[in-house]
């Protein structure tokens, strides 16, 4: 009798053994998994990420352009202002010399023979 409790408790045993490498290999199965889902989720995230440094990369570079370009327009624009201002100092001039010239003629009219 005794033979057949150890046998018995071998086999309660074996069959406990049995249960738990299986809840074991499951659990070793769950973990392979659950890694294989964050890697993919951390490729995404760094995909995302070099997606969004390229999209910085790019809007910095178009903001650069815009400055550069803005920089030239106020460039021009001064340019401008002094041209205006030029061509303002050449009509007062020319204005006075037909003012100036009038009063001649108006003179030389008006002078006694």
């Amino acid at each position: 009798m005794i033979e057949e409790e150890r046998i018995t408790e071998l086999e309660r045993r074996a069959d406990k053994s049995e249960r738990n490498d299986k809840g074991f290999a499951e659990t070793i199965k769950a973990l392979i998994e659950s890694s294989l889902h964050h890697s993919e989720m951390m490729d995404d995230f760094f995909r995302g990420m070099n997606e969004l440094r390229e999209a910085q990369s790019n809007t910095e570079v178009k903001i650069a352009a815009l400055v550069d370009a803005q920089i030239r327009a106020e460039d021009e624009m001064k340019e401008l202002r002094e041209g205006m201002s030029q061509l303002r100092d050449v009509a007062r001039q020319m204005m006075l010399a037909i003012i100036q010239t009038n009063k001649r003629v108006d003179d030389l009219e008006h002078k006694p023979s």
